[in-house]
């Protein structure tokens, strides 16, 4: 034998058989956590990648996993929502843009008409509107948002040829 790794790939059970034994004790037990913590802290990185790849591998334990863990994965889910609002209309509008088909032009200026909407709902009660809605068949483009008063885009609902009073530039 040259090396201990030639022994661990020759008698791969009595190794398993001793880690078992030796893990059983409690400050073996503790000192293994507290590397592996360490470990972590140094390589977070490649902690994500590890942790990616073994979910890949063992997917029945992620579900069991999420289901376990189920109220603290809202809770945090939930916390990220409250943190990043417009980040969540602007998806939830783009995928019910994929639901209807329709077409969906330029992120970054679609994102800048829900920054400025954003901004005057500081002093107003104000949504960003589909002219011809997804629904009929319109655009989440540029050419077809507005911005106009949430109780105005209640009475207009699906309509075509309604005409809101006041439309914010």
């Amino acid at each position: 034998m040259k090396t201990n790794r030639d022994y661990y790939r020759l008698h791969p059970e009595k190794m398993r058989e001793y880690n078992r034994e030796y893990n059983k004790v409690k400050k073996h037990k503790d000192k293994n956590r507290a590397n592996h913590a360490i470990g972590y802290r140094k390589n977070p990185n490649k902690h994500k990648e590890w942790s990616k790849n073994f979910h890949k591998r063992n997917p029945t334990y992620s579900n069991f996993y999420y289901k376990k863990n189920l109220n603290k994965l809202r809770k945090i889910n939930r916390s990220w929502k409250i943190a990043n609002p417009d980040k969540v209309r602007q998806s939830v509008v783009k995928r019910r843009a994929l639901k209807f088909g329709a077409t969906i032009g330029d992120p970054q200026a679609i994102a800048k008409i829900y920054t400025r909407a954003r901004e005057l709902r500081q002093w107003f009660n104000v949504v960003v509107d589909h002219i011809v809605p997804l629904s009929k068949g319109g655009a989440h483009s540029v050419e077809n948002l507005q911005i106009i008063y949430a109780t105005e885009n209640l009475q207009k609902n699906a309509r075509l040829n309604y005409v809101p009073k006041v439309i914010f530039i």
